[in-house]
């Protein structure tokens, strides 16, 4: 695992470097994340989660290519999201076909996951179930990898190959 990769995607996402259209959707995801969810604070979970998957993304992009791809600021939303469920859906079967090689990708982002199921959970650690950890271990996967994926979304819009 590169510790300098997650070092510095863990930086980048305190700076909340996301575009208009996904800094909405964070917002709106963390909305409604917060009133459906057990516990309100789960929804800044989901949100954090976001950003950290995206800022990912956007490390990989200055590393391979040099710089971040502009987006366009007008992507649909809802065409975004649902470029990003398939883009997501590749990764987790560990078929991505990104910047990084598959393997790096999926422990880097495992790497991030664990530290923030740590974050989330250390507190609690003596009061949930092994069930109760699972569930919130695999929530806060799916957003991380959802964050990755609105980024390669966004990009591939915005710049189709």
């Amino acid at each position: 695992m590169d510790d300098d990769l997650v070092f510095r995607t863990r930086a980048l996402a305190q700076t909340h470097p996301l575009s208009r259209v996904v800094t909405n959707y964070v917002r709106e995801v963390v909305a409604q994340e917060s009133v459906e969810q057990p516990l309100a604070d789960i929804g800044t979970w989901a949100g954090a989660a976001l950003t950290i998957g995206y800022c990912l993304r956007k490390v990989e992009e200055v590393d391979h290519l040099g710089n971040n791809p502009a987006v366009d600021p007008a992507i649909d939303q809802a065409v975004l999201v649902e470029a990003a469920r398939a883009i997501a859906a590749t990764i987790r079967a560990e078929r991505a076909d990104g910047l990084l090689p598959v393997a790096q990708l999926v422990e880097t982002l495992d790497s991030l996951i664990r530290a923030e199921i740590e974050r989330r959970l250390d507190q609690w650690n003596d009061t949930i179930t092994d069930e109760i950890r699972r569930q919130v271990e695999d929530y806060l996967a799916w957003w991380v990898v959802r964050g990755y994926s609105l980024r390669v979304a966004e990009v591939q819009i915005t710049s189709p190959r």
